[in-house]
C-alpha cells in the first residue's frame, strides 16, 4: 500500500517536471516578437514622436531583456499589479504599431508563468534566469537593424528544500538563440523618428 502511494508520487512529480521541460520554450516563444503583426502601416508611426523605445539599437535590446530578466525574478509577479507594471514596460519597447498584440502575449506569458509557479509545493522554488553579453548591432541601414545578444542564455532550475539543504530537482539551459528562432541570438529593431524599437522583423 505504502510502495503504491510512494511510486503514484512519483508519477505526479514527474509529470510536473516533464511540464516544466518545454515550458522555457512555450514561455519565451509567446513573450519575445511573436504575437505582433509587422504588415501595420508603418507609415503612420514614422509620423509620430512615440515614448518607450531606446536611443540605439543595442539599448533598446539590451534595456528590454534587462527588464525581461527583472520581471521573471520578480517574487511578487503573481499579482495582476506587477504584472501590469512589466507588461507595461515590456511592451515600451517595442513599435507603437506592435504594442497592443505584444501587451497580449505579454499579459498571457507572464500570468501563465506566475499561476505555474505558484503551483510548486510549498518546499520547492523554481528560478529562471536570463543571462547575456552586452548586445553587439551586426547589420544597420539607418531604418533597421539587427542586433546580436551575445552567449543569451535561460537558464531554469528547480530546487526542493530538504533537511540536508537544497536539492536540485530539475535543471535545464537553453541557448537563447533557440528559443527565439534565430540563429546567433540575432534581434530585429527600427527605427521611428529619434528612436529605436523592437520590432517583429
Amino acid at each position: 500500500m505504502q510502495r503504491q502511494f510512494l511510486r503514484q508520487q512519483n508519477r505526479t512529480h514527474l509529470t510536473r517536471y516533464r511540464r516544466w521541460c518545454y515550458y522555457p520554450y512555450l514561455f519565451v516563444v509567446l513573450l519575445i516578437m511573436t504575437a505582433c503583426s509587422a504588415a501595420q502601416d508603418q507609415a503612420t508611426d514614422l509620423l509620430v514622436s512615440p515614448a518607450g523605445g531606446g536611443i540605439s539599437p543595442e539599448s533598446v535590446a539590451e534595456n528590454f531583456f534587462e527588464d525581461l530578466r527583472s520581471a521573471l525574478q520578480d517574487p511578487s509577479l503573481s499579482s495582476e499589479v506587477t504584472q501590469s507594471f512589466w507588461v507595461e514596460r515590456l511592451a515600451s519597447y517595442f513599435a507603437p504599431s506592435e504594442r497592443d498584440a505584444q501587451s497580449i502575449a505579454l499579459r498571457a506569458s507572464l500570468a501563465r508563468f506566475a499561476r505555474d509557479r505558484e503551483r510548486l509545493g510549498e518546499d520547492e522554488i523554481l528560478t529562471l534566469e536570463l543571462t547575456f553579453d552586452r548586445p553587439v548591432k551586426v547589420a544597420d541601414n539607418g531604418q533597421r537593424a539587427m542586433v546580436q545578444i551575445p552567449n543569451g542564455t535561460l537558464h531554469m532550475l528547480i530546487i526542493r528544500m530538504t533537511e540536508r539543504g537544497p536539492l536540485t530537482i530539475y535543471e535545464q539551459p537553453i541557448g537563447l538563440d533557440q528559443v527565439i528562432g534565430n540563429p546567433g541570438g540575432l534581434v530585429p529593431t527600427i527605427r521611428i523618428s529619434d528612436r529605436w524599437f523592437l520590432t517583429e522583423g
